[in-house]
Parts: structure tokens; sequence; C-alpha cells
């Protein structure tokens, strides 16, 4: 049985032909990096001076750093390595056998996680089994993630986007590399450190919940459908591209500062997903000004390639 997605509200790898295609862009500069770069927690003390909440495995817990479907993020202190960590955990209602089935699942899939080295994709250093149920244990990140700053007002430069698109391609490029696939490519899981490098977080948690048919998991972790490939929302096979078309529609939304796929329900967000089209990136205008400013830099050629008229890749084009 295919997962229904949660609601609206709640080694160097092969090279990547999708990462080819995205512009390359120059490094980030200021103007590119979101605004709460100059004032993160980069320089905090470690945590084993903070109050400890609990414990998990070895790990102390010490605040909570955002709350998901299955858990809770924490910052914490593990005391054999003396290092401040991010601590998931993962709870979902199930009963025995099925909760030790789906124990096993999510550390498996952490293995295959810990296996992944790559400059955007979150280090797991542990993963493990305690009495509050499954825990991974994960590199601590300082900044937000792509959701909330492009819910505070940050819009990327067209060049800063390609930029970040371009590192989660590669780093996807290499997980799919390595048969490890996303499923869950959104704002969410994509982590802007407070110098504007991107990680990918949250690696199989999804992968797991479309290939665990039980109802602990119905509507949890399947997918945002905001971003969901149409073949992930009818519940058919789906493959590495559901990923590019996630990333994809990340884009968009960081170019324009709106979903590619709107609607106030689940099936309403179905619906556009699997039947309509976003809206131009550009308006009419917008792209007349372009146009207008491409020809008086030379660069329309009287509409030929490249330009935004029946010989470009603008309305009526491209052509051959």
């Amino acid at each position: 049985m295919a997962h229904q997605p949660s609601s609206p509200e709640t080694l160097s790898g092969a090279p990547s032909e999708f990462a080819d295609t995205v512009a390359s862009a120059p490094p980030l500069q200021d103007s590119g990096v979101p605004e709460f770069a100059a004032s993160g927690d980069e320089d905090d003390p470690d945590a084993q001076d903070e109050p400890t909440l609990s414990h998990i495995g070895r790990y102390a817990l010490k605040r909570p750093l955002g709350v998901g479907g299955l858990g809770t993020v924490y910052e914490a202190w593990d005391p054999m390595l003396s290092r401040t960590v991010a601590v998931k955990t993962l709870q979902f209602a199930a009963e025995s056998p099925l909760r030790a089935s789906l124990d096993g699942l999510f550390l498996n899939e952490a293995r295959a996680i810990a296996g992944l080295n790559h400059p955007h994709i979150v280090t797991v250093h542990d993963a493990g089994l305690s009495p509050q149920g499954v825990y991974i244990a994960m590199e601590r990140l300082h900044g937000r993630d792509l959701r909330q700053a492009l819910a505070h007002g940050w819009r990327p430069s067209p060049a800063a986007a390609a930029q970040l698109t371009r590192r989660v391609a590669d780093a996807l490029a290499y997980a799919h590399a390595r048969g490890v696939i996303h499923c869950d490519i959104k704002p969410g899981n994509i982590f802007l450190s407070n110098k504007g490098k991107p990680t990918v977080l949250d690696f199989g948690i999804a992968r797991v919940a479309h290939g665990a048919a039980v109802p602990a998991l119905d509507g949890v972790v399947a997918g945002s459908p905001h971003y969901l490939a149409p073949e992930q929302l009818t519940g058919i096979a789906f493959d590495e591209r559901a990923d590019i078309y996630a990333l994809g529609v990340v884009l968009y939304e960081m170019l324009t500062g709106r979903k590619a796929f709107g609607g106030d329900s689940l099936e309403q967000i179905t619906s556009a997903v699997l039947h309509g089209n976003p809206a131009p990136a550009l308006t009419a205008e917008e792209r007349g000004r372009m146009r207008e400013r491409r020809e008086e830099r030379g660069l329309d050629g009287g509409g030929g390639r490249g330009g935004f008229g029946p010989g470009g890749f603008g309305p009526g084009g491209p052509r051959a």
C-alpha cells in the first residue's frame, strides 16, 4: 500500500546529468547569503555545560531544536568524544513485533546514510536503539533551513539560487550513485549554514515510510505534497528522478517566492501536481523588460537563439 503524504500543515560519485544542466554560478557573495548568517551561533559554547533534559544512548539531551512527524531533534552532548551533536529521536505508535521491524528498517537506513560522505549531506555519526526508540546522532548545524529563510523574506538572486541548486544536485547525484534516494526533498530538508552552505537533511527517513506499508506511518513522513513527484502521489514505482523533480520545484520557489503547486487541501495540491502547470516565473511585462535589456546589450540578435521570442526560450520557443 502506498502511503499518502503529510497534510499541507503539518567517496565522489558519478557525475550528475542533472547537475551539469544547472547553470554554473560564481561562489555566493554576501548578497547571496541569507540575512541570518550574520547573527548565527557558530561560536556557541559546548553543550556540555547546559542542563540535561534526559539521556538517550550515551547522549545527554540538552534542548530541543525542532519537532517533526516522527520525533524531535535535540542538541546533545556526546561524552565519549567530547563534542556537541544533534540527536534525532524516531518515535511512532506501533505494537511489537511491528515496532521491532520498523526499528530495524530505520537502523539499517541510518547505517546506509552514515556511509555517505559528502560536503552537502549531513554527517551521521551514530545510530542506535534505546527504550525511548530509535535515535540518530549527527553533526550539529548552525543556521536555518531554507523553508525558514524563505518564510523570513530571503530571496536569492538567480545566480545564488542556481549555485545552491547545483550543490544540492551534486549531493543527490552522489547519493543516487550509491543507491540512496531521499524521497522528500523540500525547503525544510535543505539546511543553510550561517555562511550559506546548503546541507541536505533526513536522507532515508521518507524512503522507509514509502517502503513500509504500516498504519503507524500513514500520513507522517511519506513526503510533502507540494514537492512530491506525480508517481509518488499516485503510489506507483518511482526512482531517483523523483528527487530531481522535487529539487526543480524548490528552485522554482526560490526564484519566484511562491510554491509551484498550490491548494488548501491534499486533494487540491495533488490535482495541481497531476494536472496543472506552474505559473510562468516571469510575467509578460517582466519578460518584455528582460528582452529590452538583452537587446540594449546586443545579446538578443533580433530574436534569435537565446531571445524571448519565437526563436528563443520564451513564449514561442524553443525551436530547432
